[in-house]
């Protein structure tokens, strides 16, 4: 199998996609909502260090608009 991404290799890949399949749905959802936390942190991080001196509440607005 070809790998999905360039940074992984194919072994590595197969046994995430195996773990995944193994996870039962209330894993599978946990796991979503840590991806999700991780992508929203960034997204505040990526705001704070592009205008440090902007209020914490006007960052967390700003994170909603694409």
């Amino acid at each position: 199998m070809i790998p999905r991404s360039p940074d992984t290799e194919a072994w590595a890949e197969d046994l995430q996609f195996k773990l995944l399949r193994e996870a039962g749905p209330a894993r599978r959802l946990e796991l979503a909502g840590v991806l999700t936390a991780m992508a929203w942190n960034g997204a505040r991080a990526a705001l704070k260090r592009h205008d440090p001196h902007e209020t914490e509440d006007r960052r967390d607005r700003d994170v909603g608009r694409g």
